[in-house]
């Protein structure tokens, strides 16, 4: 069931689709101002008060495939959407605190993983494993792949493992 709080109700131009997609139904535009000063730095405080010690960023590949989706539907579609997420990803830092915890999570190809590697203290690097041959390929041959760089640049993440049990951009997780 599809569930929008108040302020998404009372702001409508913040979302920018409804898909229902495995991390939820809304993907908001990182592009408008409204999203970016009022609704994350109040989502954020949300986060705070809950005291989670860290925020894992579970929908890197999906938010980039929706806005490109939806490009023509932005605030300001001049922007990329990697220069979008990246602004989303300072922004986060910016209202936490430089101290807190935050986890890339995107399992995908090298470039998802790599692109935001310089703003996150870990990443996740492999997908989901419910097999023998899943393990292998998403945790042993991707951990070996990333091995170089970790401590380098980030700490590498290859099971899943649901460290602070929220992904700041899923609606029904926040309200």
């Amino acid at each position: 069931e599809r569930t929008e709080n108040d302020y998404m109700r009372e702001h409508p131009e913040i979302v920018l689709a409804v898909e229902p997609y495995w991390c939820g139904d809304y993907f908001f535009d990182f592009s408008h101002p409204t999203y970016m000063n009022e609704y994350l730095p109040m989502a954020l405080k949300q986060v705070d008060d809950w005291g989670f010690v860290g925020v894992k960023f579970d929908t890197l590949a999906p938010g980039i495939r929706a806005m490109e989706r939806h490009r023509e539907k932005m605030y300001n579609p001049d922007k990329s959407s990697q220069k979008l997420f990246r602004e989303l990803i300072s922004k986060t830092r910016e209202v936490l605190g430089k101290d807190r915890f935050m986890l890339s999570c995107c399992a995908v190809g090298d470039g998802e993983v790599l692109w935001t590697c310089d703003m996150f203290e870990a990443a996740r690097i492999g997908a989901d494993v419910f097999e023998w041959g899943e393990f292998v390929n998403n945790s042993v041959r991707r951990a070996m792949r990333y091995y170089p760089f970790h401590n380098v640049v980030f700490f590498n993440y290859s099971t899943e493992v649901s460290m602070f049990g929220i992904s700041c951009l899923n609606v029904q997780q926040i309200v």
